[in-house]
């Protein structure tokens, strides 16, 4: 999705395709930088938004669910063939307190400045009754939390082996963490932190499938949220409703006929 290249590609007549990894969301904070972006490359075009420059590719493969987005209506030659990934085999994460809800704390796999939302969190989560893991990734070293009760923190797990029998995601709102909750029918509570994640959270609010929360709210509105997203029935019949409608990890067979196709057209 390199605005640079699209734009060469287009004046020199080149056969491309995109492959969009943004939530199709035509306004807010991060399209508006974008297009900031977009206008500052000279050429054909120059000036137009990102997403206009999108709807002139020959071919794009939007890698999302198209309910996360804004637009009704879409150049013919976009395609929503939903987050393509290989399901990770593992073997399903061992619960330690079955008969407690679980709830999986992931703030992206990259430093954002997350800590201290991450230690509110935890501080919240440990006096409640439930099993909590959290994931911290490569950018927060998990002993740096104020790990108590049933909280347990690791670098790494693979969310597949904890998907199934999580109860709510606590996130940062990362698109790829949204797409792979909802699809498999978890509800969600965000704590967007900047890049696109402020728009995510937003439409998973509008779509009924989480609820919004500040990345410096204190710990006793965290838990209370988590405990009354827990009791909430109508966000999880929302979350079953949208799980059975979309595929979980995408449609790869039809992006790679879509890409074929527009080579032998070529």
């Amino acid at each position: 999705m390199l605005i640079s290249t699209q734009k060469v590609a287009l004046e020199r007549g080149i056969n491309f395709a995109v492959f969009n990894h943004l939530a199709w969301i035509t306004e807010g904070g991060c399209i508006g930088f974008l297009n900031s972006l977009v206008a500052g490359v000279t050429g054909s075009g120059a000036g137009s938004p990102l997403f206009d420059l999108l709807d002139r590719a020959p071919l794009v493969l939007a890698a999302s669910y198209p309910e996360f987005g804004t637009q009704i209506s879409t150049s013919p030659r976009v395609h929503f063939v939903g987050p393509i990934r290989e399901p990770v085999a593992s073997a399903p994460w061992p619960r330690r307190f079955p008969d407690r809800p679980l709830v999986l704390v992931s703030l992206s796999s990259t430093f954002q400045g997350q800590g201290s939302t991450l230690r509110n969190i935890c501080t919240a989560l440990a006096p409640l009754p439930l099993e909590v893991l959290v994931t911290t990734g490569r950018g927060f070293a998990p002993e740096s939390l104020p790990i108590a009760g049933a909280v347990e923190a690791r670098s790494f797990v693979s969310h597949d082996a904890v998907l199934p029998s999580v109860d709510l995601v606590v996130t940062h709102a990362g698109l790829g963490t949204l797409m792979y909750s909802a699809g498999a029918g978890k509800p969600c509570l965000c704590f967007p932190n900047g890049r696109d994640q402020n728009d995510n959270a937003a439409h998973i609010e509008a779509l009924a499938l989480g609820q919004v929360l500040s990345p410096d709210a204190a710990p006793a509105g965290i838990g209370d949220a988590v405990m009354d997203m827990l009791g909430d029935q109508a966000t999880l019949a929302a979350c079953h409703a949208f799980a059975s409608r979309v595929r979980r990890f995408g449609d790869l067979a039809r992006a790679a006929d879509l890409v074929e196709e527009l080579v032998r057209v070529a």
